[in-house]
């Protein structure tokens, strides 16, 4: 149960938390879509006049993803988070360089492409896709990396808290995984009453 929910009702963001991470996702490449369009515009726009008008399809898409990055951080807090960072970045980085474009409007100068904003919005797409997407790749991502886990030092060495494997135990006792330990030989009957014991 969480405290702001006396403040904030969240059953609707439980009912929308699913498909949040893909509504990122479609807008990201909505917003690259748009950010094109704006740049095409934005150089039609600085022949003819001393100053450039935004965009507004694209200024929708950056607000929506805003929105929806805040609206995930309550369903998902990790990812939630990140794309919030990003996002809020992405839009401050569109609003320093709408005020480029207009100085280069006004001294006759060449529009620049966005470069900083765009590279935001790229970094968000990326993040979206992979956060939306990951089931995808999930037992390739286990096969390889989680395979390479296991067999490399760290996780010879690794001392994991008993806390975390029974609640019947007390926080204090550990279990130590010591570092002639083998994956291979995990499920042999010699390690497995010290690895796997869990107080009936």
């Amino acid at each position: 149960m969480s405290l702001l929910q006396f403040l904030v009702p969240f059953e609707w963001i439980e009912v929308i938390g699913p498909i949040l991470p893909f509504a990122i996702l479609v807008l990201g490449v909505a917003n690259l879509v748009t950010r094109y369009l704006a740049y095409q515009t934005h150089v039609q726009q600085a022949k003819t006049a001393d100053e450039v008008e935004r965009y507004s399809p694209n200024s929708v898409t950056g607000i929506g993803l805003v929105f929806l990055s805040l609206v995930l951080t309550p369903y998902q807090p990790t990812g939630g988070t990140v794309l919030s960072i990003l996002t809020i970045t992405m839009l401050m980085a569109d609003l320093f360089e709408f005020e480029a474009r207009n100085v280069e409007a006004r001294n006759e100068m060449t529009v620049e492409r966005p470069k900083s904003a765009l590279f935001a919005s790229v970094l968000v797409l990326l993040y979206a896709g992979y956060y939306s997407l990951f089931f995808l790749i999930r037992p390739f991502w286990r096969l390889v990396v989680w395979d390479e886990f296991l067999r490399s030092r760290i996780f010879k060495r690794l001392t994991i808290p008993v806390a975390f494997l029974s609640h019947q135990l007390l926080p204090h006792q550990w279990l130590s995984i010591r570092a002639d330990f083998c994956p291979e030989r995990a499920s042999s009957t010699s390690l497995r009453p010290h690895l796997l014991r869990v107080p009936s």
